[in-house]
């Protein structure tokens, strides 16, 4: 009886294992090789050059110097179909005129609807009597580090030129050294960005901005809007500039919330070095000493996503404000 118990299982063995060699051939077979794999993140990279451009532009300034006028050329990129477009507000500075170029050479006057310099944003506006395409900007809180980077400008005049990299870092708001912009929340990026690239696009593999190009990091490691870089540049996250830009096409300027405060990162919030006389803060009562450890219920870890909270306030609104004075709450 266990003979012919073990005689019926063969075949079904041979039968398992015929099915699970068929199996494995086949599941080989559909597996692409190197080539097929790298061809098909090129495709990517060039269907992303080539749905992208159409929407990026060229930002020509030109301003009144010493020895006649000066001509700066940047990037930016269409916002809106109505002809809003986002670039750097340094691209644009002290400009007497300013022309946008689009991807088939036509040139447009262009008007300033709103400029930050605290974030380096502006928004212009031209009448091109036609919907544009658009590039849609992507959720910055969730890019990964690690993840592809494109950058797309106009470096040098050479109009549309791709970059490929990395995205390096992001949350970047540790430069102090830039003075003026004074809200910083950058992406950092490996992807080659050079003089030109101000305003435009930095994209991920779906076309989408996860940031505007703004600013580099030179070989002697201090930073520049137009320099050639080293190995480091920086993009203004995707969700500053909607904040922003909608707010400058709203509003034609930004309003921020203020303290009225000098202040120090210490290890448990922020301590208040100064406060400005009849300032909100003054009249509130905080004092030199304090040590801020929540805003509106969320806890104070650093500067510069407190001076966020703090710009993001609503003007005339009152926020709660938590502090340690002389050890208590």
């Amino acid at each position: 009886m266990k003979k012919n118990l073990y005689v019926r299982f063969i075949p079904l063995i041979f039968l398992i294992n015929a099915s699970i060699i068929i199996s494995s051939c086949a599941f080989t077979k559909d597996q692409p090789t190197d080539v097929e794999l790298l061809s098909s993140i090129e495709n990517a990279f060039v269907s992303v050059a080539k749905r992208s451009t159409p929407a990026i532009v060229g930002v020509i300034s030109s301003r009144e110097v010493e020895n006649g006028d000066h001509r700066q050329e940047g990037s930016g990129f269409i916002f809106r179909k109505d002809g809003h477009i986002l670039t750097n507000e340094h691209v644009i500075r002290d400009a007497k005129t300013i022309k946008v170029r689009l991807l088939d050479e036509s040139e447009f006057d262009a008007k300033v609807v709103g400029v930050d310099r605290n974030t380096d944003i502006a928004v212009l506006k031209i009448d091109a009597k036609e919907d544009l395409p658009i590039l849609p900007l992507a959720n910055s809180e969730e890019v990964q580090v690690g993840q592809f980077a494109i950058a797309i400008g106009n470096p040098f005049q050479l109009n549309y030129t791709v970059t490929i990299g990395t995205v390096s870092g992001k949350g970047r708001s540790f430069l102090r050294d830039i003075g003026i912009i004074r809200y910083q929340d950058f992406i950092q990026t490996d992807a080659w960005i050079n003089t030109g690239n101000s305003g435009g696009p930095l994209l991920n593999i779906h076309g989408e901005v996860i940031g505007i190009n703004s600013l580099i990091r030179r070989a002697d490691n201090t930073p520049a809007t137009g320099a050639v870089r080293a190995g480091a540049g920086f993009a203004i996250s995707s969700n500053l500039v909607e904040k922003i830009g909608t707010q400058l096409i709203a509003n034609g300027r930004i309003i921020r919330g203020f303290l009225g405060i000098r202040m120090e990162e210490v290890r448990r919030g922020i301590r208040i070095e100064a406060v400005y006389k009849n300032m909100p803060a003054h009249l509130s009562g905080l004092k030199r000493g304090d040590i801020i450890i929540k805003y509106n219920g969320q806890k104070v870890e650093d500067t510069d996503k407190f001076k966020m909270w703090v710009a993001d306030s609503q003007v005339g609104k009152q926020s709660k404000i938590t502090v340690l004075r002389n050890g208590h709450e």
